[in-house]
């Protein structure tokens, strides 16, 4: 990979990291990713790799408008990591559960979210964000009587390549939350109460534990939780988009390198 330098121009941002390089910005910082309008040309996805898959609300617009649609999400994120169907809310057809990809990390907001998973399965991937998709807009459509698509195309997919990236990629979706709060809260504080993400489960403290792979997520935070914790905090005065050792990034504006980050590894037990 090559230097990462961070630029003025959010569209240079936007065509660095579909590139590879960099991180992509916030959802709502009103850059619109170049290839959103584009077929769905994506390389095919591979088993046991790692993936950053994102994506948002139809014309940028809310995908949870209470509560109990966050915890919707969060149950068929269990539900339908499953080589089995569900035939309907909280009835399976087997009591085996034969997962086809790992979760590792996880944040919902408004109008978007963020998970980081491996591919366990041929397919796995497109098969879980197809009954992921799917199964939520006919809830939302159900719920509150509308139409129509309630995300903006397919799902977009970031191959987790170096060990840089993977070591920042969590620490990058569980600071997505600051997002909702001003000046006057305590991020900290913040992010230990925001209930949806894993973060509370990364830190120690079990809030949707099973919807983890949980040995998998020790093996590749490579710390303690109270070490994670403090790796996350360091960082969440920042812009979050920018999040990086201070090896990687000199500032926001800075210039400097994935490259030179600390090694990661990505399976050293915790």
């Amino acid at each position: 990979m090559s230097d990462i330098r961070i630029f003025d121009n959010p569209q240079i941002i936007w065509q660095r990291y579909i590139g590879g390089d960099i991180f992509p910005p916030p959802f709502n910082s009103g850059v619109e990713h170049p290839n959103s309008q584009l077929p769905d040309m994506r390389s095919p996805l591979v088993n046991d790799q790692y993936y950053h898959i994102y994506n948002r609300g139809v014309l940028k617009q809310p995908i949870f408008f209470e509560s109990r649609d966050y915890a919707r999400f969060v149950h068929n994120l269990y539900e339908f990591n499953d080589t089995h169907p569900a035939l309907k809310f909280g009835c399976r057809t087997s009591e085996v559960r034969e997962p086809i990809i790992s979760i590792l990390a996880w944040c919902l907001m408004p109008n978007h979210y963020h998970l980081l998973l491996q591919q366990r399965q041929e397919n796995g991937i497109s098969l879980f964000m197809k009954k992921l998709g799917g199964g939520y807009t006919n809830y939302i459509n159900l719920k509150y009587d509308r139409s129509g698509h309630v995300f903006q195309g397919k799902f977009k997919s970031k191959l987790i390549e170096t060990d840089a990236h993977f070591a920042h990629i969590s620490r990058y979706i569980h600071l997505n939350p600051i997002d909702l709060i001003g000046d006057n809260w305590e991020r900290g504080d913040f992010l230990s109460q925001y209930k949806w993400s894993s973060y509370l489960d990364w830190i120690g403290t079990k809030n949707f534990p099973s919807v983890l792979d949980i040995p998998s997520m020790m093996s590749i935070r490579g710390m303690s939780a109270i070490e994670y914790k403090q790796f996350v905090l360091e960082w969440s005065g920042t812009q979050y988009s920018d999040v990086g050792h201070p090896k990687c990034f000199t500032s926001a504006r800075g210039r400097g390198s994935l490259e030179s980050c600390p090694p990661f590894p990505l399976s050293t037990p915790a």
